[in-house]
C-alpha cells in the first residue's frame, strides 16, 4: 500500500512522483484508513523533558497544531516512515526523544504513549492505493486512474465530450520547466466497460494505471 492523499494535508507528493516513474504499474484497489497519531517514547521519558520529535514529514503536518501548543521548541527530525520513527525512538536513551507513531507501533516497540490522538482533526483519513498484477473484475462501483503527461485541457475536453465523470485530479510538477506538469485523473467506471475502453484506445494524452473498486 502507498499513501496517496490525506484529508488534512492533501496529496502525498513524493509517492505520486514515484508512481509516475513506474511503467508498467497497475493499481488494483484503494482503501481509506482513519489515521490517529500518538506521541510515543521509551517508558522512562516524561513529556516535559522532550526536546526532539521524530516523525514522517506528513505526520508533522498532521500534528502541527498540537506540536505548536505543547512542544513549540522541540527539534523535529523527519524520517521515512512512522515505523522508522518508532524504531529509532527505542534506540534513543537520552530521555529527551519522542516519536509520532500509531498505537500499533507503540505496542510493537513497547513504547509509552505520552499523548494520544494528537492529529489536527479527529476526521484525519488517508487514501491508499494497492498495487498488483491482476485487473480486478468490474463491480458496478469502480474507478479508473490515468496518468496524463500531455495537454490537460485536451484531455479534459475529450473526457467531457465522452460524458465521463471525473472524480479527482492530482497535479504534480515534472521537475523541469516551471510550467511543466503531469496529472493523475480518477474517472468513474472500469476499463472493461465498452465506453471507457473505446475512449482509452483513442486517448494519447493518458496512460492507464488501473481500474478497481471505489472505496
Amino acid at each position: 500500500l502507498l499513501a496517496i492523499d490525506t484529508s488534512v494535508c492533501g496529496t502525498v507528493g513524493a509517492n505520486l512522483d514515484e508512481i509516475a516513474k513506474l511503467d508498467p504499474v497497475r493499481i488494483i484497489g484503494e482503501t481509506l484508513i482513519a489515521v490517529h497519531h500518538q506521541l510515543v517514547a521509551r517508558p522512562e521519558v516524561r513529556s516535559p523533558a522532550v526536546t526532539t520529535v521524530l516523525a514522517h514529514p506528513k505526520a508533522f503536518e498532521e500534528c502541527a497544531h498540537w506540536l505548536a501548543r505543547h512542544l513549540p521548541n522541540a527539534l523535529r527530525v523527519p524520517l521515512p516512515s512512522s515505523a522508522a520513527a518508532a524504531e529509532q525512538a527505542v534506540a534513543e536513551a537520552s530521555g529527551k526523544t519522542a516519536a509520532i507513531a500509531s498505537k500499533t507501533a507503540a505496542d510493537l516497540y513497547r513504547l509509552k504513549i505520552l499523548a494520544a490522538d494528537i492529529e489536527n482533526s479527529p476526521m484525519n483519513t488517508t487514501r491508499f492505493w494497492a498495487f498488483g498484477r491482476e485487473i480486478p473484475p468490474p463491480t458496478g462501483h469502480d474507478q479508473t486512474t490515468l496518468l496524463v503527461t500531455g495537454d490537460l485541457n485536451a484531455a479534459l475536453a475529450a473526457l467531457v465530450n465522452a460524458k465521463m465523470e471525473i472524480l479527482s485530479i492530482y497535479e504534480r510538477s515534472s521537475g523541469g520547466k516551471i510550467d511543466a506538469r503531469f496529472y493523475f485523473l480518477d474517472l468513474a467506471g472500469h476499463v472493461a466497460a465498452p465506453l471507457l475502453s473505446r475512449l482509452l484506445r483513442r486517448f494519447p494524452e493518458g496512460r492507464w494505471l488501473g481500474s478497481y473498486p471505489r472505496a
